[in-house]
């Protein structure tokens, strides 16, 4: 008999007889978030980290069903309803909800999804403002598998994921930031205020962050010493995930006048066999070009000894 926790797909006929033997193929799973997946934007403290989350089921979801993402302990950002993009589109409601003292923040589908469909989600929160490790989080719905609801859900863990900040005492703590101003700007004539001083000599103006003898970038800031910027293009730096096999298509996350823009991923193994498409079509085309130049000049030669005999 199949184990009580397993389910079989409805479609799939049953695949094992009594008498007298085992027959078939098993296409029995437990239910279970086959994988979850999440990036952060930036480990720097107290800064706002832009969080990007994938994950699949190997189970239908029914819309309406809650779900959990746990173990986002340490963030500064207070209890309070927060935006979620999805990909698919509004597959998840939005705002979601932040629940700071459980690290936990909770969704809901606002449609059907069907098993081994890519979930993607992005929202904000506010990194720790002193030193931890980064967090280890997981992926938790109660009875939302439309299989066999009876069933519990096996939860999906990532180790190390985010929310990790390291924070060391700035070694240039002791010197006077006043001091190094003046060194450096006599005049007194700066764009942007330091926030600190960092560098083995402790002369160098720091515009981010200190943290230990280095200087680290708010988002959107670069350089040795943070004081240049540009603005971050977000339809450019929106990283997806390809399961290898499959294609997808994405669209805007971050600006709701651009959802009907449209980016198709590419399989790189279909990439390589157009590619390969494309060569050989290339080299037939070389090849019959070359064998119309051979008998233009082997027209030319027997031209020439036709004229030459005459």
């Amino acid at each position: 008999s199949i184990e009580p926790e397993f389910f079989c797909y409805d479609e799939i006929e049953l695949d094992y007889v009594c008498q007298p033997a085992l027959n078939g193929k098993s296409q029995c799973w437990r239910p279970a978030f086959i994988s979850v997946r999440v990036e952060s934007s930036t480990t720097l403290a107290a800064a706002s980290n832009q969080l990007l989350v994938s994950f699949v089921a190997n189970f239908n979801i029914l819309k309406e069903e809650r779900i959990y993402l746990r173990g986002l302990h340490g963030s500064g950002t207070p209890d309070k309803p927060i935006d979620i993009e999805s990909l698919p589109i509004d597959i998840v409601s939005s705002p979601g909800t932040w629940v700071k003292e459980d690290g936990t923040v909770v969704f809901d589908l606002t449609s059907n999804v069907k098993a081994f469909t890519l979930i993607t989600l992005v929202f904000t929160l506010i990194n720790p403002a002193l030193s931890q490790p980064a967090q280890m989080v997981a992926l938790h719905c109660d009875s939302c598998c439309a299989n066999a609801q009876a069933l519990s859900v096996a939860s999906a863990v990532q180790l190390d994921a985010v929310l990790g900040v390291q924070f060391a005492t700035p070694t240039c703590a002791h010197v006077n930031i006043t001091s190094v101003l003046q060194l450096l700007h006599p005049a007194n004539i700066i764009q942007l205020q330091p926030t600190g001083v960092y560098g083995p000599a402790c002369d160098a103006l720091c515009y981010g962050l200190v943290n230990g003898p280095y200087c680290e970038c708010a988002p959107n800031y670069f350089g040795a010493n943070c004081a240049q910027y540009v603005e971050a293009d977000p339809t450019r730096s929106f990283s997806a995930l390809v399961i290898a096999g499959q294609s997808a298509s994405i669209g805007s996350l971050f600006d709701s006048t651009q959802r009907g823009f449209k980016t198709q991923l590419q399989n790189p193994r279909d990439r390589h066999d157009k590619d390969k498409k494309w060569v050989q079509e290339e080299d037939e085309e070389r090849t019959e070009s070359q064998e119309m130049k051979d008998e233009g000049k082997r027209h030319e030669k027997e031209n020439g000894w036709s004229q030459r005999n005459e």
